[in-house]
C-alpha cells in the first residue's frame, strides 16, 4: 500500500495518497513510512495543522529516523510563507547570496530548501567540489 501511496503522490494526487496511507495507519498506527507520507500529503494539500499532527506522531514514534528531517523540510516547504520565500528568491536574484541564504535558513530551520525549490532560485548553496565534479564526469570502470 505504501507503493500505491507513492504512486499517487508522484501523480500529484495527494488526496488519494492520503486515503491509502490512512488505511495503512488504521492497521499499523506506528508505520513510519505511512506517517511521513501522510504528513507530506497533508502539506501538499495545504493542510498545515494536519501535516504537523502527523509530523508530531512521527517524532514520537521514530525520533532518530532520517525521514523525520526530510518530512519536516517537506512540510515546511509546502506550507512556507510565500511572501518570505519570494523575498529570499529576490535577494538571491539580486546577487545578495548571503542574505538570501540566511533568509532560506530562517524559513527552513537551518536546512537547505528541498530540491524543487532550489531549482527556482539563484542558488546560494555550496557548489559541488572539484573532486565531485570529476567523479560525476569520469567514465565508470
Amino acid at each position: 500500500m505504501i507503493d500505491q501511496a507513492n504512486y499517487w503522490r508522484l501523480q500529484n494526487r495527494p488526496e488519494l495518497a492520503l486515503r491509502t496511507l490512512e488505511r495503512v495507519l488504521a492497521v499499523d498506527p506506528r508505520n513510519v513510512d505511512a506517517l511521513a507520507g501522510a504528513a507530506q500529503s497533508q502539506a501538499q494539500l495545504g493542510n498545515r495543522p494536519a501535516a504537523e499532527g502527523y509530523l508530531a506522531r512521527l517524532r514520537q514514534v521514530a525520533p532518530g529516523d532520517p525521514r523525520l528531517s526530510e518530512t519536516d523540510i517537506t512540510v515546511r516547504a509546502a506550507t512556507v510563507d510565500q511572501g518570505a520565500l519570494a523575498e529570499a528568491r529576490r535577494l538571491g536574484q539580486a546577487g545578495r547570496a548571503a542574505e538570501a541564504a540566511q533568509r532560506y535558513r530562517e524559513l527552513f530551520r537551518g536546512a537547505a530548501p528541498p530540491m524543487p525549490m532550489r531549482r527556482n532560485t539563484t542558488p546560494p548553496w555550496p557548489a559541488p567540489s572539484r573532486a565531485m565534479r570529476r567523479g560525476a564526469t569520469a567514465s565508470p570502470g
